[in-house]
């Protein structure tokens, strides 16, 4: 059986032995000496190329509904970094699609139920699916479990519990978890802004979501690109009048990198902002 194989050739040709339980996919570590590809911390912006044996995972977790069956079909798999990268690019091809559930058991396999070592990726990737699905008590524990594991959170790991607060329009825990993040030498980034301007807006809270914007430039954080975009979709949400306060300017226009935005919607904007 695989999992009493703890027998391997390194790449000087000599027999080494691993221990399972100890098999992690640390940022730059891997059995084939190959950098850990999704080392940022999250999966934005990647496209995942699968493996045959993926293309077999994928296919039966889109099937199969089934928990114990999926878990069941998952301990058959040999705990190395090959099946790691094959899990993590099925949950990313998954993510793409919006596919939450399967999202949810393979995570939940590799946390709770494989020899695999804890890894702050796959609790990210269990925090937005719950999110996802407004199941913010499950994101909520999943948040715990992560520290619980010594687990260090990541920014994306509170701008995903965040949008998942808002999303079932929980204000003050989102808030909470906002100020919880210091507690970690993280300093809020416009990742986290902009996950906590998303999930007001989608909530219904656009005069919420400008009062952060606000914080955001007290507190001195660089705006990104989705940040103007955010702004941008925030302005057809709500009236002039609020939007003809000190708090907007056509200043706050002219940082946006217009290469990465479509030019004539900032146009739009332009003309009808307030000078």
């Amino acid at each position: 059986m695989w999992k009493s194989d703890r027998v391997y050739i390194d790449k000087h040709g000599k027999w080494r032995i691993f221990d399972h339980k100890k098999m992690s996919r640390k940022r730059c570590g891997s059995l084939r000496g190959q950098g850990w590809k999704y080392g940022s911390g999250f999966v934005d912006g990647i496209f995942p190329v699968l493996s045959p044996v993926a293309h077999q995972i994928l296919n039966f977790v889109r099937k199969e509904v089934d928990p114990n069956n999926v878990w069941a079909a998952l301990d058959t798999l040999p705990v190395t970094h090959e099946t790691w990268d094959d899990l993590i690019n099925v949950a990313v091809q998954l993510r793409l699609n919006k596919q939450w559930d399967p999202i949810a058991l393979i995570c939940q396999w590799i946390l709770y139920k494989s020899s695999f070592q804890t890894d702050v990726m796959c609790y990210n990737l269990l925090i937005d699916a719950y999110g996802q699905k407004s199941l913010y008590k499950k994101a909520e524990e999943t948040y715990l479990d992560l520290l619980h594991a010594r687990c260090i959170p990541t920014e994306d790991t509170y701008a995903l519990l965040i949008k998942a607060y808002c999303a079932c329009g929980l204000l003050e825990k989102a808030e909470a978890a906002f100020v919880d993040m210091r507690k970690y030498s993280l300093p809020p980034s416009a990742i986290v802004y902009n996950a906590y301007i998303d999930g007001l807006m989608k909530a219904g809270n656009p005069q919420r979501a400008i009062e952060i914007f606000q914080r955001l430039k007290n507190d001195g954080c660089q705006p990104s690109t989705d940040t103007y975009t955010l702004l941008i979709n925030l302005h057809g949400k709500v009236s002039s009048v609020v939007f003809g306060s000190e708090l907007f300017c056509k200043s706050d226009l002219l940082e946006i990198p217009m290469g990465e935005l479509a030019f004539t919607r900032v146009r739009c904007v332009w003309d009808s902002w307030p000078s």
